[in-house]
């Protein structure tokens, strides 16, 4: 099957907004059953923090920009015109950080029928060359400990362990 990656536009807004629940419920499940139970009541704090209309309102904002112009964008990867994952990533230009302009990967989605057949590549792919025409130089994500294919796969493009999160709950 051919693997097609493009924008995504307001038309996807549900599949879209889907993919991030489904990814949250499946991080939940994985703490769940992995020796960091208490984290699992921790994944879905936002799952109906945004509702598919949000998703409408962003996707539509963009439709009229080049990928160059957007500071924020969304891949979906298709099979058969199916939508079978996303990739959403932004530029961060938060002040008081070591690096200012710096981009970040903040989901990468694919439906489980559809894993290990290098859609996660492409879409990454896709999102490194969006970084690199933006001239973005450093790029950062997180993975989940437990996420252990999501790390494997980080690693294959390049990615290092350049700090980690601790955590405490009264």
């Amino acid at each position: 099957m051919a693997i097609n990656i493009r924008r995504a536009n307001e038309k996807d807004a549900k599949t879209v907004h889907d993919f991030e629940i489904a990814l949250q419920k499946e991080t939940h499940d994985l703490y769940k059953n992995s020796k960091f139970k208490e984290f699992a009541k921790l994944e879905l704090r936002d799952i109906k923090k945004y509702t598919t209309k949000d998703y409408v309102k962003w996707l539509a904002s963009t439709k009229n920009k080049t990928d160059v112009e957007l500071t924020k964008i969304w891949y979906v990867a298709e099979e058969s015109g199916k939508i079978v994952g996303d990739i959403y990533a932004e530029i961060r230009c938060d002040e008081g950080m070591l690096v200012k302009d710096r981009g970040y990967i903040d989901s990468l989605y694919i439906l489980k029928n559809h894993r290990k057949k290098g859609y996660a590549k492409k879409l990454l792919a896709a999102i490194l060359t969006w970084f690199k025409k933006k001239k973005i130089k450093h790029l950062y994500l997180n993975v989940d400990l437990i996420n252990a294919p999501a790390e494997k796969l980080y690693k294959k493009f390049g990615f290092k362990p350049c700090k980690y999160e601790m955590h405490l709950e009264f």
